[in-house]
């Protein structure tokens, strides 16, 4: 929520010279144990999800995890790169908690299988069925239209100044290595694409009137009948580039360039390759264990940011660098909400902010709707909560045109009236063709119009939930308070 966002500590810089050997301390067990857990949720999944798709029993497969005499292969050396840690660090960390105890590590193994598989199981299940029921088939025209109306998430972008975004309490070593790095990195991937590029086309003109041989140890390309491929070559790459080059050409003369396929990320001078920034790769750019100056990310507990809780610590990874409470305002600013990742422009001087839109209702809308706003002595007060409960009765009325709206679409793609359908017919049907597809049209121009009702009642619902907010967050206190709030020394 904007103005109440909590900040954490900015990065600080450290070098590998002056780095010592670490002690073993709690948090370092504890993130050694999180880090094999991790691993150890990730064997069981992929074991469960392999057991679905083959239609195992479940049982057998718990038998066979939970009778293994040794950890699985490549589960310890998982856990240290997930968390950067030195090699052989969670080996000495193991054998150091069995030394005194006639424990072994399999039983870390074992009590977390005895613990969590069940709940892994019905998850994956669970997923599957849903997955499985959400299905549907269709033509490429209908999934794309049927997608745009039953996506319940928007992504949109908004712009903001690169040097606005940064936070200002960033000292001068820190700011400057985080400007150089991401300049740099920006540089040198503009560069790789554009190299890369202009490799392919190379190859993929010498493939469109030649084939190669190895010769006495050397390739020859020879010139090869055009479209023409052996049986024993056919599926080669090198034999169907030219069917590719025809199909291109065919699709751009009749007008379906939506259809032409692309080769290669062609570098143009109208086109800028951005540096696309997430946690990931904010933590990989800064806090490697091989960088000769690696910087260290605080989370808002004041604890140090392992690579293992990178996906869990977004808000505090982004807030190392940025002014988190810039993001989220740009982003409220455009109706968004701030989705973790942003794209810098080559120069520095622009970055565009990814921002999404969250159309799904709330499982506990009724309980939005019904609780009661709180009461205050002030006539100001009393005038905001009537503003709040008059919107919050137009919410509802939108709510249920939204609803009525979407089973119209719902029951309309689904009917045999639908587009869809009535193309079935066509592709069957030799008579009354002519008859068949301008039923078709209509029924495009129909399905439209449905789509258009519901993103109008979604962008309606949208707008009145910014009110709402608005108008509770001015009327909330403690936000203010909140929004005084400096960050900790």
């Amino acid at each position: 929520m904007t103005g109440s966002t909590r900040v954490n500590d900015p990065a600080s810089l450290t070098t590998s010279a002056t780095s010592t050997r670490s002690k073993a301390t709690t948090e370092n067990d504890e993130s050694y144990m999180d880090a094999l857990r991790l691993q150890f949720e990730h064997r069981i999944v992929k074991s469960i999800s392999d057991c679905q798709k083959n239609k195992g029993s479940f049982e057998e497969l718990y038998s066979k995890l939970a009778n293994i005499k040794q950890l699985p292969r490549g589960v310890v050396s998982g856990a240290e790169q997930a968390i950067d840690a030195s090699v052989n660090s969670i080996v000495v960390f193991l054998n150091r908690l069995t030394r005194n105890t006639p424990k072994k590590s399999i039983e870390f193994w074992k009590e977390y299988l005895d613990k969590n598989f069940t709940s892994l199981k019905d998850s994956i299940v669970t997923q599957e069925a849903e997955g499985n029921q959400e299905m549907m088939e269709d033509d490429e025209d209908e999934t794309t239209d049927d997608e745009k109306a039953e996506e319940s998430t928007a992504y949109r972008s908004c712009s903001a100044s690169f040097t606005s975004i940064i936070r200002k309490d960033l000292s001068k070593n820190v700011r400057l290595a985080f400007v150089d790095t991401i300049n740099k990195t920006v540089e040198s991937a503009f560069d790789y694409i554009a190299d890369f590029s202009k490799q392919i086309m190379k190859i993929l003109l010498l493939f469109k009137d030649n084939q190669f041989t190895i010769e006495n140890g050397k390739i020859q390309f020879v010139p090869r009948e055009p479209y023409m491929a052996s049986r024993d070559t056919y599926h080669q790459f090198s034999q169907q580039v030219p069917f590719l080059f025809m199909t291109n050409q065919v699709l751009y003369s009749l007008g379906y360039l939506n259809r032409v396929v692309k080769f290669t990320p062609v570098i143009k001078p109208t086109s800028l390759h951005a540096l696309w920034v997430d946690p990931t790769t904010l933590y990989s750019l800064f806090c490697a264990q091989k960088l000769e100056r690696k910087m260290v990310l605080y989370n808002f507990e004041g604890n140090i940011i392992r690579a293992a809780s990178v996906t869990s610590q977004k808000d505090a990874i982004f807030s190392s660098f940025f002014d988190i409470d810039r993001l989220k305002t740009v982003c409220a600013g455009s109706g968004l909400q701030f989705a973790h990742r942003i794209h810098i422009l080559p120069g520095l001087q622009c970055v565009r902010i990814l921002g999404f839109k969250d159309y799904q209702q709330p499982k506990n809308k009724q309980q939005e709707q019904q609780r009661p706003v709180d009461q205050t002595s002030s006539g100001s007060d009393d005038k905001g909560n009537d503003m709040i409960a008059a919107l919050v009765e137009q919410k509802a009325v939108i709510q249920r045109k939204l609803k009525n709206a979407q089973t119209a679409l719902n029951n309309y793609l689904v009917s045999a009236e639908s587009a869809s359908q009535l193309k079935k017919k066509w592709k069957d049907e030799n008579r009354n063709r002519a008859w068949l597809y301008q039923r078709i049209e209509e029924a495009k121009q129909r399905k439209r119009h449905l789509i258009r009702d519901v993103v109008s009642a979604k962008q309606e619902l949208s707008t009145m939930n910014n009110a709402i907010y608005k108008l509770k967050h001015d009327a909330d206190p403690s936000t203010k308070n909140k929004q005084s709030g400096g960050v900790r020394d």
